[in-house]
């Protein structure tokens, strides 16, 4: 044996070899790429909670009220601090080394390091340079998952792992429970290889191992449930309740879609809403309080076909599915997992049959997203291919010699590392620029409208930008979006911004910025805002400019001679 693999194998299954590893790539990834928000939806929770409001709020809505509490405390000890992409990159970090010390100790091979390298960097620049919370959900998720099969399947139970599985897998459901759940319907695929893996064993052998595992995982499901009723007790007031009844039926119109105006013309003037007003609501400003209320999205809502589970939705959904998931980013690590399965992992029936079970587990995963009406979402995607990557690692039983020495292991991480980034070159730090430049525009906006004390700012959807505005790891200032009021979003209608925009006397933004000296409207459609607001409210009301941002501009809504 060589040297280099010599040394590799007396320090690969050390703690501090995964952490390290870990650590390095975590470095690379920043120093060669610029950390990005993938949506709006972290800034939109941190702004809850980092009082830029000028007060906060734990209720955080998609991510537990406990989380909540804790990034609300941080932000009071320190408002400074971009508290919350510190606690998504602290969880990532903690969990890919998990994963990483997880599959090296589970695969036993120097070349074990060199393909989990590889599924880490992959998945690390979707979590660390592409920052979104349903991601880091996915990655927590998998990684307590991981530690939980990891801990059972020792010869003597490790209780440390046992723990941080608990600890780990409980995190991630408190960043997104939905995403938790669907990492462990993929993960179960590695349960169907242990209860496989027990057949030829002794009685007593089994049922031992089956109270271990059940006993474990039904303990971890009990965890969950205790914390989703500890959840749902905070929101229990009842302008929260009005809320979530609010954000359910505006998420599900804008996530899955409105019913076509035309073939529902009838119904939608029965429900008070015209052309013009099924405009405004597909641009995302649904803020009028008075015509879109929560009665009238709801009978929107009602026009919607139901979609029934059919041979025909199924056939469409496989024709869609083979056509898009090439189009999937995360999609090609696995198929280069697969490939590593296929010509060095052993294929025996335990192996091909937990395998046939994973590929139908993707399939019935993928199946239920395209019913609800959402699916091939990239920051889904990233948790669910992490956690079938991994599924695949497990049952990889490595054939008896090691099939590339160290070497050859390491060219093959670095060649396929270089080639990543290179198809990444238009992320890199060097070649931002141009996004830099934007982003300062978008802040110099900002500042502009946070100076101007004196008035509030009614915010169309697709203007003012925090997460456009400000770096990864950059704190907005205290009281930055105080005189800010948006026109839409899942923040608009949380109670926080409803009481800011109160102290401004704004109940009703669209309308009330109508002859209102103390307030803008800000809009990159004057001519959609004018006709809707000629129409319902003012027709001889007129606009005048007072800020050009650009894209977008401020405006005076004049009231009509």
């Amino acid at each position: 044996m060589i040297r280099e693999d010599t040394w590799l194998e007396k320090r690969r299954e050390k703690l501090w070899f995964s952490f390290l590893l870990n650590a390095l790539i975590l470095f690379v990834l920043l120093a060669v790429f610029r950390p990005v928000y993938e949506t709006n939806d972290d800034m939109g929770i941190a702004g809850l909670v980092n009082m830029v409001k000028g007060e906060s709020d734990a209720h955080v809505l998609f991510p537990h009220y406990l989380f909540g509490l804790l990034w609300e405390l941080l932000y009071r000890l320190h408002q400074g601090v971009p508290w919350l992409p510190l606690f998504e990159y602290f969880c990532m970090f903690f969990s890919f080394t998990a994963i990483t010390y997880v599959l090296i100790r589970k695969l036993k091979s120097n070349s074990s390091v060199w393909i989990t390298a590889i599924l880490v960097f992959w998945f690390s620049y979707e979590g660390y340079i592409q920052v979104q919370f349903t991601k880091t959900a996915g990655i927590v998720s998998t990684a307590g998952l991981l530690l939980l099969f990891y801990a059972v399947t020792q010869e003597k139970v490790s209780g440390k792992a046992l723990v941080l599985g608990m600890l780990f897998s409980c995190t991630g459901f408190m960043f997104r429970k939905n995403q938790f759940f669907a990492e462990a319907a993929l993960l179960t695929g590695i349960g169907v290889y242990l209860l496989l893996q027990l057949r030829g064993k002794g009685r007593k052998e089994q049922y031992k191992n089956f109270l271990l595992y059940f006993g474990t995982f039904g303990s971890l499901l009990i965890f969950v449930f205790a914390l989703r009723i500890v959840n749902q007790q905070c929101y229990t007031s009842q302008e929260w309740q009005a809320f979530r009844r609010m954000n359910s039926v505006r998420r599900d119109l804008y996530d899955h879609g409105f019913p076509p105006y035309e073939e529902n013309k009838e119904a939608y003037e029965e429900l008070g809403i015209d052309e013009v007003s099924y405009r405004m609501l597909r641009s995302w400003n649904q803020m009028d309080t008075e015509r879109f209320d929560v009665e009238t999205l709801e009978g929107i809502l009602a026009l919607r076909q139901q979609k029934k589970l059919t041979p025909g939705l199924v056939k469409n959904f496989v024709r869609e599915f083979a056509a898009k998931i090439f189009k999937v980013p995360c999609f090609y690590c696995f198929v280069l997992i697969c490939i590593y399965w296929l010509l060095w992992g052993r294929h025996g029936k335990a192996e091909l049959l937990a395998l046939f079970y994973e590929a139908l587990a993707v399939f019935l995963v993928y199946l239920y997203q395209y019913y609800d009406g959402r699916y091939l979402l990239n920051r889904v995607d990233v948790g669910l291919w992490l956690a079938v990557s991994c599924t695949v690692l497990w049952t990889f039983v490595m054939k008896e010699q090691e099939y590339f020495p160290a070497r050859t292991g390491a060219a093959l991480t670095v060649t396929v590392t270089l080639l990543l980034v290179y198809g990444l070159r238009g992320e890199w730090r060097v070649n931002a620029k141009t996004d830099l430049e934007k982003m300062m525009k978008n802040r110099s906006a900002l500042e502009t409208i946070h100076e101007d004390a004196e008035h509030v700012y009614v915010t169309a959807v697709k203007t003012v930008s925090f997460h456009q505005s400000y770096e990864v790891f950059e704190a907005v200032p205290f009281n930055m979006a105080e005189n800010i009021c948006p026109l839409g979003g899942w923040t608009a209608i949380t109670p926080l911004y409803r009481r800011a925009a109160e102290r401004y006397g704004i109940t009703n933004p669209i309308k009330d910025v109508i002859g209102n000296e103390k307030a803008y409207l800000v809009t990159g459609d004057i001519d959609l805002m004018m006709e809707y607001i000629q129409v319902h409210y003012d027709q001889n009301a007129k606009a005048e400019i007072v800020h050009d941002f650009g894209k977008y501009k401020a405006y005076a809504i004049q009231k009509g001679d």
